[in-house]
């Protein structure tokens, strides 16, 4: 794992529907291979480790001493399903090729915690990518 960050909203769509939150957990093998694992965020009951994010986020640098300790694998949903396709990062320089593997499962997170992650990032999605061609793998549950 190299790093893992937010969109707000989502960047992919499912269906047409985009989810309010998406986290991007980057990997990069050693001959620099790039597989990014997404995991949307619905709104729902309270995820203690994105509240805890969200707050620290929207304190901003002001915030002092260690950052919180957390499990990451609470920012993960159920592995049942999932896409996969190859593209590119997000961000500039949207460096190809990379392996995405979305998870179809959502997590769940409050009305206030999305609102606060949304304040703080402010549309941070890159607009949606028309597929050129891509084929989209979904996994059978």
């Amino acid at each position: 794992l190299k790093q893992f960050h937010f969109h707000s909203p989502a960047e992919h769509l499912v269906a047409g529907a985009r989810y309010p939150l998406e986290i991007h957990f980057v990997h990069e093998d050693r001959s620099g291979g790039l597989t990014v694992l997404a995991v949307f965020v619905k709104e729902g009951r309270t995820n203690p480790a994105l509240k805890l994010i969200a707050d620290v986020l929207h304190k901003g640098r002001a915030r002092t001493g260690p950052p919180p300790r957390l499990k990451l694998k609470t920012l993960i949903a159920s592995v049942d399903g999932y896409f996969a396709y190859s593209g590119s990062l997000t961000t500039p320089p949207c460096t190809q090729p990379v392996s995405w593997i979305v998870l179809a499962e959502p997590l769940e997170a409050d009305a206030a915690t999305l609102r606060r992650f949304s304040e703080v990032l402010g549309g941070n999605a890159r607009p949606v990518q028309p597929l050129d061609g891509r084929v989209v793998l979904k996994s059978r549950r």
